[in-house]
């Protein structure tokens, strides 16, 4: 499958010629109340290899989907001191879990995570990814690093597999809008997505979300969660 850039500035025709082809993809991607909002089109991520130095005071990290806290804490295991963080999640059980361990790897890690750098992290940014808007990352300022593993049920074997189509798994959306927000006011910045091995998937909608997924991020690193560590073996992207 072919995907076709979608840019405003390509003007009106494209688009045009883009919904008469993929009618399902524009539906998922474009029929979000979110992008009314802001009013425009999303872009896709620039994607680039750089050497990028972590500033010497530490990093600003904005965690989207931030579940539990292991990503903070896996950059907290590499030594990676974390000056400003700041976390999104709308799931009220996991914000209190992930709430609790601040303090746990503040005392773990005192030179690296210190109260000041979470004294905001769950009430800066609205919990709901769809509620955060352009006076939301302007106030926020620039950002070093940016982790986040959208939600995965559109995709997983163990529900439909509707795709981008799945109400929670079209917050790709959003993701996208933040990043490529972020990278307008610092294109070098780092980020980590992650998502299961959904284009091994041989449901037709699924690889065709995967190919507009995949247009919008790059090519996809397949990882064995046992090359990190895990004792269990899992695909993920």
């Amino acid at each position: 499958m072919k995907v076709v850039p979608i840019d405003i500035q390509h003007g009106p025709k494209v688009l045009q010629r883009f919904k008469a082809t993929h009618k399902p993809l524009v539906k998922a991607l474009f029929s979000f109340k979110n992008m009314e909002n802001h009013g425009e089109l999303i872009k896709p991520i620039l994607h680039q290899l750089f050497t990028w130095t972590p500033p010497k005071e530490g990093i600003t990290l904005l965690e989207l989907f931030g579940g539990i806290g292991t990503s903070l804490k896996a950059l907290l295991q590499s030594r990676m001191v974390i000056w400003k963080y700041f976390y999104v999640n709308i799931d009220l059980i996991a914000r209190q879990v992930a709430t609790s361990k601040m303090m746990e790897f503040t005392t773990k890690f005192p030179r690296q995570f210190t109260t000041t750098a979470w004294k905001v992290s769950f009430i800066f940014l609205p919990s709901n990814i769809q509620l955060i808007q352009k006076k939301h990352m302007k106030l926020l300022g620039l950002v070093d690093f940016i982790i986040s593993g959208w939600e995965c049920q559109g995709f997983s074997i163990a529900r439909f597999r509707e795709g981008l189509s799945d109400t929670r798994s079209s917050l790709f959306t959003d993701m996208v809008w933040l990043i490529t927000w972020a990278q307008s006011i610092s294109p070098m910045f780092g980020y980590v997505i992650e998502n299961i091995h959904f284009q091994l998937d041989q449901k037709e909608k699924v690889q065709k979300h995967y190919m507009l997924v995949k247009h919008y991020l790059g090519e996809p690193l397949l990882l064995d969660a046992t090359q990190c560590s895990s004792y269990a073996h899992w695909l993920c992207n």
